[in-house]
Protein backbone atom coordinates (compact mmCIF):
# COMPACT_ATOMS: atom_id res chain seq x y z
CA UNK A 1 0.00 0.00 0.00
CA UNK A 2 2.79 2.18 1.09
CA UNK A 3 4.66 2.03 -2.41
CA UNK A 4 0.85 2.71 -4.29
CA UNK A 5 0.89 6.04 -1.75
CA UNK A 6 4.21 6.92 -3.28
CA UNK A 7 3.66 6.14 -6.61
CA UNK A 8 0.52 8.57 -6.81
CA UNK A 9 2.63 11.28 -5.32
CA UNK A 10 4.55 10.88 -8.05
CA UNK A 11 2.75 10.60 -10.62
CA UNK A 12 0.29 13.53 -9.76
CA UNK A 13 3.49 16.44 -9.94
CA UNK A 14 4.58 14.86 -13.44
CA UNK A 15 1.23 14.62 -15.16
CA UNK A 16 0.60 18.30 -13.65
CA UNK A 17 4.06 19.45 -15.09
CA UNK A 18 2.74 17.82 -18.63
CA UNK A 19 -0.35 19.57 -18.54
CA UNK A 20 1.88 22.81 -17.85
CA UNK A 21 4.22 22.02 -20.30
CA UNK A 22 1.35 21.61 -22.94
CA UNK A 23 -0.32 24.74 -22.39
CA UNK A 24 3.07 26.34 -22.10
CA UNK A 25 4.03 25.28 -25.75
CA UNK A 26 0.59 25.98 -27.03
CA UNK A 27 1.03 29.58 -26.26
CA UNK A 28 -2.33 29.59 -24.37
CA UNK A 29 -4.49 28.31 -26.86
CA UNK A 30 -5.79 25.38 -24.86
CA UNK A 31 -6.73 26.78 -21.24
CA UNK A 32 -5.44 24.30 -18.11
CA UNK A 33 -8.88 23.85 -17.41
CA UNK A 34 -9.79 22.55 -20.42
CA UNK A 35 -6.59 20.21 -20.66
CA UNK A 36 -6.97 18.95 -17.22
CA UNK A 37 -10.73 18.19 -17.95
CA UNK A 38 -9.62 16.06 -20.56
CA UNK A 39 -5.56 14.67 -20.29
CA UNK A 40 -5.22 14.11 -16.50
CA UNK A 41 -6.94 10.93 -15.94
CA UNK A 42 -5.06 9.45 -19.09
CA UNK A 43 -1.89 10.84 -18.36
CA UNK A 44 -1.93 9.90 -14.57
CA UNK A 45 -2.83 6.16 -16.01
CA UNK A 46 0.17 6.73 -18.01
CA UNK A 47 2.24 7.62 -15.79
CA UNK A 48 1.16 4.64 -13.24
CA UNK A 49 1.49 2.17 -15.83
CA UNK A 50 4.87 3.22 -16.54
CA UNK A 51 5.38 3.06 -12.82
CA UNK A 52 4.40 -0.58 -13.09
CA UNK A 53 1.10 -0.02 -11.55
CA UNK A 54 -1.18 -2.61 -12.83
CA UNK A 55 -4.62 -4.64 -12.35
CA UNK A 56 -7.13 -3.50 -9.98
CA UNK A 57 -4.49 -0.79 -8.37
CA UNK A 58 -4.74 1.27 -11.19
CA UNK A 59 -8.37 1.39 -11.26
CA UNK A 60 -7.97 2.79 -7.62
CA UNK A 61 -4.75 4.95 -7.77
CA UNK A 62 -5.47 6.30 -11.20
CA UNK A 63 -8.44 8.72 -10.24
CA UNK A 64 -6.26 9.39 -6.90
CA UNK A 65 -3.35 10.47 -8.74
CA UNK A 66 -5.62 13.10 -11.22
CA UNK A 67 -7.64 14.35 -8.26
CA UNK A 68 -3.97 15.27 -6.76
CA UNK A 69 -2.81 16.71 -10.09
CA UNK A 70 -5.50 19.21 -10.75
CA UNK A 71 -4.91 19.90 -6.89
CA UNK A 72 -1.57 20.84 -7.46
CA UNK A 73 -2.33 22.54 -10.46
CA UNK A 74 -5.35 24.69 -9.19
CA UNK A 75 -2.95 25.83 -6.83
CA UNK A 76 -0.14 26.64 -8.81
CA UNK A 77 -2.82 28.81 -10.97
CA UNK A 78 -4.14 30.63 -8.33
CA UNK A 79 -3.89 34.36 -8.76
CA UNK A 80 -2.29 36.30 -6.24
CA UNK A 81 -3.41 39.87 -5.14
CA UNK A 82 -0.99 42.48 -4.20
CA UNK A 83 -2.45 45.13 -2.25
CA UNK A 84 -0.62 48.63 -2.16
CA UNK A 85 0.83 49.95 1.26
CA UNK A 86 -1.29 52.64 2.66
CA UNK A 87 0.49 55.47 2.68
CA UNK A 88 0.02 57.79 6.25
CA UNK A 89 -1.28 61.07 5.40
CA UNK A 90 0.67 64.26 7.38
Amino acid sequence: MTSLLIAVLISAPAVTYVIELIELVTFGFFGVSTLNKYLALPLSAGALWLMHVRDLKLIVASPAATLVAIMISRYLNKPTVAQMPRLRSL
